[in-house]
């Protein structure tokens, strides 16, 4: 028998050497786990690695500039390490901003050493199929982590398209790189492609994959469309990437002489990094200037001068940068079918959608202004808006990588209490992937009018009608089951929140995997300490751990192990439902269904720790009330004997 603790004063009590057939009047605390000798990970952000196979200019290429929006997104949200497989050094202008964000980089191809040096990750994102590959004794030593594989492109889509322009690449090796692609898909929680289209392909070799879209990332030019009266053609990329490079030949070599032809005065303008000998060739060429590594500034400076950007691609996969990038600059669009893809502009009405052998005719007309620019370019935007803008794609990104968690209320009347309690969640929750959820126990004033007009305006909010007051124990398990895969947060409807409550139950909750179940700190509508976690003794009888004493305590400052969290406010993971199931009905209509909850996880290595980052305050007996001989509050001594039998042996 381990030593239990004798019940002497309110407070965290202390360890006395007793054992359970102890005579006289000791009574004795519930003994915590084997387990809880071990370091609770304490953090307020959690950890993400994001595995990216080379290092250099991000911001050279559409593809790095979309990772470093990634990346600073990420910031605000996690505790970042980039690891990079190349030891060679960064950029010094991309490593200043993400040194600005707080990314921590490693140019670390000793993976062993990494295994060791760095904390235990919740997410692992690996950018390019290959990258998995490259990485695999990390990815493998962190497999409780989710796992994000981000395609960037689809790679054997490209390379598909790319067979008939690429020497060395056949059908053979492109089945080949296909399956290891395939496989790396296989192995990831979750897929992050960029298009529609990408999903569908993905789906259609992988039919239970999870797959977000997560799109490039563009801030709208805000001002109105101006038309500079030049005949300038533009077109931009990173020439590591052989798309590219096939359409610009074509622009040079097809193209531009035909409309140069029509329209002497036409000038191609061509800019990019990492360009081969055959197309800085081209700058030979009367009417087509080159402009390499440009910074932000001369690049914005070269928009200036640009009338419309041309992207017939031969080849390619994803969505294409220089396509939405054109459209966030207020620049009308002359592409073909794989430029327009994942982008869908109608043609004539959002852009200029055309094959290739019908390009510079469309050019010259283009030139000659029969078209209404002004209209299509904010078509265009308007069409992309929900696509590339930084919000759409920062909710798709946190939405992606933090799980669902349903805020669970049971409420009977007592309207004022539920409006101040979800009006505190809207005001104060930042987590990214939330509902709430109400079960109304039919309750007989204004309570599902309310509901329903919120649940109107507001697609996070899920409203359930009961017929009878079945008080918490019943409701609380249908709404835990209505979504089978969020974590869950029990939550009184007398309970008022405070900022960043949410994250930092999720934060503490995903950083230590043997923790199922987390509370908040709890206070008193004055500030006192409502309670900071609870014992149950061997005589049934329970104690608010910290009681009405200062929230501020030393003792009350750091995480800790506690033989149960109020059901008031309670966190559960969604692996301890599936492990331990819902709430035991014999407990039913409410008291003691907490304890029991967090005893029986116990039971199954399943630790319940109090937070003291997250804080909430409780009307304590605002909706039971507080005789413990009348109404609801009855069943505290009827369950606390169901209690004792269920466990005191065991």
């Amino acid at each position: 028998m381990k030593p239990l603790l004798k019940k002497k004063k309110p407070g965290l009590g202390y360890k006395a050497p007793v054992s359970a057939d102890s005579p006289g009047n000791l009574v004795h605390r519930f003994p915590l786990s084997a387990e809880s000798t071990k370091p609770i990970v304490d953090r307020l952000k959690p950890v993400l690695y994001f595995l990216y196979p080379i290092a250099g200019p991000l911001s050279n290429s559409s593809g790095g500039k979309r990772t470093l929006r990634i990346l600073e997104i990420l910031s605000a949200n996690f505790e970042v390490y980039l690891i990079l497989e190349s030891a060679t050094e960064l950029d010094n202008i991309d490593k200043s901003r993400l040194e600005k964000w707080g990314i921590n980089i490693y140019l670390y191809p000793q993976q062993d050493k990494l295994i060791n040096l760095l904390p235990s990750p919740t997410v692992i994102i690996y950018s390019y199929y290959y990258t998995y590959y490259q990485f695999l004794p990390l990815i493998k030593a962190n497999q409780n982590a989710l796992l994000i594989a981000d395609t960037v492109d689809l790679h054997w889509l490209r390379e598909e398209r790319g067979i008939p322009y690429l020497n060395g690449l056949t059908p053979g090796k492109v089945a080949g790189n296909k399956e290891k692609e395939k496989q790396s898909y296989h192995a990831a929680d979750k897929i992050w492609a960029v298009t529609e289209v990408d999903r569908s392909k993905i789906l259609a070799e992988i039919p239970n994959a999870k797959i977000d879209i997560v799109s490039n990332i563009h801030v709208l030019c805000s001002q109105p469309y101006y038309d500079n009266q030049s005949n300038n053609l533009f077109f931009i990329g990173s020439f590591l990437h052989r798309p590219n490079i096939t359409a610009v030949l074509y622009i040079a070599q097809t193209i531009f002489p035909q409309v140069k032809a029509s329209i002497p005065n036409v000038q191609f303008f061509l800019a990019g990094s990492n360009m081969p000998d055959e197309v800085k060739a081209l700058d030979k060429i009367e009417g087509i200037t080159i402009y390499e590594n440009l910074t932000d500034e001369a690049l914005d400076n070269l928009y200036e001068q640009v009338f419309i950007v041309v992207a017939p691609l031969l080849f390619g996969a994803g969505i294409k940068g220089k396509i939405t990038e054109a459209i966030t600059k207020l620049k009308p669009v002359i592409t073909n079918k794989i430029g327009n893809e994942g982008i869908n502009l109608q043609h004539e009405k959002e852009g200029l959608i055309v094959e290739n052998d019908q390009m510079a005719s469309i050019v010259c007309k283009a030139l000659k202004r029969e078209y209404d620019f002004e209209s299509m370019t904010a078509n265009a935007q308007k069409k992309i808006e929900g696509l590339i803008g930084l919000d759409a794609v920062r909710k798709n990104i946190l939405s992606s990588l933090f799980p669902p968690i349903s805020i669970c209320i049971v409420t009977f009347n007592r309207l004022a209490l539920l409006k101040r309690c979800i009006n505190a969640i809207f005001e104060h929750t930042r987590y990214p992937n939330y509902r709430v959820l109400v079960y109304s126990n039919g309750c007989t004033d204004d309570t599902k009018a309310y509901l329903e007009h919120l649940a109107a305006e507001d697609a996070r909010v899920f409203p359930f009608f009961g017929q009878q007051n079945e008080v918490f124990v019943r409701p609380s398990n249908k709404l835990m089951e209505k979504f089978p895969d969020d974590e869950v947060v029990l939550l009184n409807n007398d309970v008022v929140i405070t900022p960043n409550w949410l994250s930092n139950l999720y934060n503490i909750a995903a950083a230590n995997p043997e923790v199922g179940i987390v509370g908040p700190k709890i206070l008193y509508p004055d500030g006192r300490l409502q309670e900071f976690g609870s014992i149950i003794y061997n005589d049934g009888s329970g104690e608010n751990i910290g009681k009405n004493q200062q929230a501020n305590k030393k003792e009350y400052t750091a995480p800790a192990r506690v033989g149960y969290v109020s059901g008031c406010a309670m966190y559960i993971k969604r692996t301890t439902i599936r492990k331990i199931g819902y709430l035991d009905d014999q407990f039913h209509p409410c008291y003691y269904e907490d304890s029991d909850y967090c005893y029986t996880a116990r039971k199954h290595g399943i630790e319940t720790i109090v937070t003291p980052h997250s804080v909430v305050f409780h009307d304590e007996g605002a909706t039971a009330g507080k005789n413990p001989l009348s109404g609801m509050k009855r069943f505290q001594v009827i369950n606390k004997e169901k209690f004792l039998l269920k466990h005191r042996q065991k």
